[in-house]
């Protein structure tokens, strides 16, 4: 890749499908960081070829590039969280098997999976398990394994030396602030653009009470919130870094009641050109 791009993801907009990657192109957007179709819940619809073509043929028609397919499904499962042999652990291998599958018959070159509030020990050694697993499937089918995390860049560190380099990282502007975990600026620069595969991008203000939570924190379009952009466009751009810029603010969210999906999108859209690809 030449030059930066611009993104969102599928379950950023109100609908999933060929819609959502018409309201993409419409927006202004590049490319669109899918999600799962439900995943296990809806037995893997992306292993289906009819659905595989119809999602095709749309990002055809509205020169959308597919930039990642995102586990959505499997991180509000938690699977991954628990033990190999249990049946939530088998399923989450399968969920992991078919993403990278669907990734490679769809020609997407990246698999995105999270690992957040990893509460022991025992956790993090099934977590660890799962990545592992991951990184196996996805490079016997050409496809690369990004994590979105709430590790520091110390854990992100001590996790790939554990698992291998097979692992990067898409980095959330906004996450650090939510997790109080340090200055995202700062952590991303720490970080360094090696273990980065893309960015997700969002932003939000504190709560009524003054804090910044990840459930009660009110979200805000990019560049009107307090979680710190402006300061991570001028760390980035003094990076050596070239890729994607996904927007994962959520349009349908109660904060933009009354406000039109499509604009909200083609603001964030400006504010991501004008910020890495001008």
């Amino acid at each position: 890749m030449d030059r930066n791009r611009i993104g969102v993801c599928e379950f950023s907009l109100p609908c999933w499908g060929p819609i959502a990657i018409s309201m993409a192109h419409k927006a202004g957007f590049e490319g669109m960081q899918l999600a799962d179709c439900g995943g296990s819940r809806n037995s893997y619809p992306f292993m289906n070829q009819t659905i595989r073509d119809a999602y095709m043929r749309s990002a055809e028609e509205n020169e959308i590039t597919f930039q990642a397919l995102h586990l959505h499904t499997l991180f509000q499962q938690r699977f991954i969280h628990k033990a190999p042999r249990s049946a939530e652990g088998k399923e989450a291998r399968i969920s992991l098997l078919n993403g990278a599958v669907s990734c490679r018959k769809m020609g997407i070159p990246t698999m995105m999976m999270t690992a957040t509030s990893i509460m022991n020990r025992e956790e993090y050694d099934y977590v660890t398990d799962a990545i592992r697993y991951a990184i196996e499937v996805c490079e016997e089918n050409g496809v690369q394994l990004s994590m979105e995390t709430d590790m520091t860049p110390a854990e992100i560190r001590e996790l790939r030396d554990i698992v291998g380099p097979g692992l990067k990282i898409c980095f959330d502007t906004m996450n650090p602030t939510i997790y109080g975990i340090g200055e995202p600026h700062a952590l991303l620069t720490e970080l360094g653009t090696e273990v980065i595969d893309h960015f997700h991008v969002k932003d939000c203000v504190r709560n009524a009470n003054g804090y910044f939570t990840k459930y009660t924190t009110p979200m805000r379009l990019i560049g009107e919130g307090e979680s710190g952009f402006a300061k991570c466009v001028k760390a980035i751009n003094a990076l050596d870094y070239t890729g994607w810029f996904i927007s994962e603010t959520f349009y349908f969210a109660p904060e933009f009641a009354g406000s039109d999906y499509l604009e909200l999108a083609a603001k964030d859209a400006a504010t991501l050109k004008a910020a890495f690809c001008s």
